[in-house]
């Protein structure tokens, strides 16, 4: 089997008072938006057709791990991008062809970390989405990894995951895709066996492959647990992904410490760049390792939305970005070299770039050149989240004088709710809803959850997770913070102005 896995990276370049560039060709015009620009590439892929599985055409024989990356990088778009308006139809018939295929989990192979990807896909499309039948799909992959993960008492690597099992061999790759999925699954479930196996997987990488400032390939279960194989960038990109996964799952941010450490060594490593600083492979055509340099894109992407705070993190994912889109592109095309030069364009070449085209909107939402998305937020059973400029107060009302809403993004995939035009910011406590100017603090920062009752979502406080409850009143009565709860009057649809 072809090394290991991997996709892409991103270079922002700023331009007028968006991230843009444009244009079709090597040469692009200064006038695209980021949105375009991403837009683009997804209907690019989408262009190669499926086939009768779900799979991409031309890429490779059938569904594989690096048409999973893909969808995943499709579901990131479509959650960074902030628009909320449910699934993209191509992605949903695509995904129903794979379900179709792969019913009840994504085990197509004895290669273990193929349905591991499909696995971290699933839990993002639930994050997305909220539909609950993609956390199970993640769920039986879990289940199913866990019986080739090596306990506790076992022979050298425990917590490590064996990759193929007909050459029992410990991979690194496998190992990071457990963590990272370990620690959703623990997010989502609150399930102590699955915190347990991200940190048994996370001791067997920095015991044993974690070496040089890299992620070693692996080690031989079968031949005295010798460390083989080289430093792929994808292993250092999943285990950073691990890692932020864990500091969201626990709230212990001395994971995502360590995850920042570790990337600024990754950043310097000068054998992966070229002379600017670009991420590097030579393959052309459909190798495994054609995807690698994208899955550390990912991975470094995922530690920035979680904090956007560290400038070399911006400016390393820019560079990579930057580069794609100026000097791979043809119209919404890409090639296989980063930096250039531009050469022929494939599926398998268009699936290695999409996670440093859609970490685009990483890099976008938390600029100061950020344009703020502007809403109308609607009950589902009751009227418009509304200020009364009167009382004072948040109600449920059909006029329409205060209730248009700007989210700002905060990190960690959360936002601010600021009343259009007012610079005042929607903020809680235990009992009740009111607007105050920006001050930081967690009663003013919010995330938007999917239900998966369509375009609709619960809209959570950090500070304290009540979510907005309407209590299914009717119009000028106040909406409060509840206790989550499984009824429509917590249910928001949020429509863009």
């Amino acid at each position: 089997k072809d090394a290991m896995k991997s996709i892409l990276p991103f270079f922002l370049f700023f331009v007028s008072s968006s991230l843009s560039v444009g244009g079709k060709g090597p040469n692009p015009k200064l006038s695209e938006s980021v949105d375009s620009i991403v837009t683009d590439a997804i209907n690019g892929m989408y262009s190669y057709g499926l086939d009768s599985d779900g799979g991409i055409k031309g890429m490779d024989n059938g569904l594989t791990w690096k048409t999973g990356c893909f969808y995943s990088a499709n579901v990131d778009a479509n959650d960074w991008r902030g628009n909320f308006v449910g699934v993209d139809p191509r992605l949903s018939d695509a995904l129903n062809r794979v379900r179709k295929h792969w019913p009840n989990n994504f085990i197509g192979n004895d290669w273990d970390d193929d349905p591991e990807w499909w696995s971290i896909m699933s839990i993002r499309y639930y994050e997305t989405y909220g539909d609950a039948e993609y956390l199970q799909l993640a769920k039986n992959v879990w289940e199913y990894i866990a019986n080739w993960t090596i306990p506790a008492t076992g022979k050298c690597g425990q917590g490590g995951v064996i990759e193929s099992h007909s050459a029992y061999y410990l991979a690194s790759i496998a190992t990071t895709l457990n963590i990272v999925n370990s620690a959703k699954l623990y997010y989502h479930t609150r399930e102590k066996k699955h915190l347990d196996a991200a940190l048994l997987s996370k001791g067997f990488i920095e015991r044993y492959t974690l070496k040089g400032g890299c992620v070693i390939d692996g080690v031989a279960y079968d031949h005295d647990c010798g460390l083989v194989g080289p430093c792929y960038t994808y292993n250092s990109g999943i285990y950073i992904m691990g890692l932020v996964a864990l500091a969201q799952s626990t709230g212990d941010d001395s994971y995502y410490t360590s995850a920042l450490s570790f990337t600024k060594g990754i950043m310097n490593k000068k054998e992966w760049y070229d002379k600017d600083g670009v991420l590097y492979r030579k393959e052309t055509d459909c190798h495994d390792g054609s995807t690698f340099n994208g899955q550390l894109v990912r991975g470094i992407a995922y530690l920035y939305d979680y904090k956007p705070e560290d400038k070399s993190v911006e400016q390393w994912l820019t560079r990579q970005y930057k580069a794609v889109i100026t000097k791979d592109r043809n119209g919404n095309l890409y090639g296989p070299y980063w930096n250039g030069p531009l050469l022929n364009q494939t599926s398998c070449t268009q699936q290695s770039v999409m996670d440093v085209i859609t970490a685009s909107y990483v890099l976008d939402k938390y600029s100061d050149r950020f344009v703020p998305k502007t809403f109308k937020i609607s009950n589902k059973p009751s009227g418009i989240l509304s200020y009364d400029s009167v009382s004072k107060s948040i109600i449920i009302s059909s006029n329409q004088k205060y209730s248009t809403w700007e989210l700002i993004p905060a990190p960690n995939s959360h936002f601010y709710i600021q009343l259009k035009g007012q610079n005042q910011f929607l903020s809680a406590d235990q009992k009740s809803l009111s607007l105050s100017a920006k001050n930081g603090n967690s009663n003013q920062i919010w995330k938007i959850i999917p239900t998966g009752d369509g375009a609709f979502y619960k809209i959570s406080n950090k500070a304290n997770s009540f979510v907005l409850d309407s209590r299914c009143k009717s119009s000028n009565n106040p909406v409060v913070p509840s206790p989550n709860q499984s009824n429509d009057c917590q249910k928001w649809k949020l429509e863009a102005k």
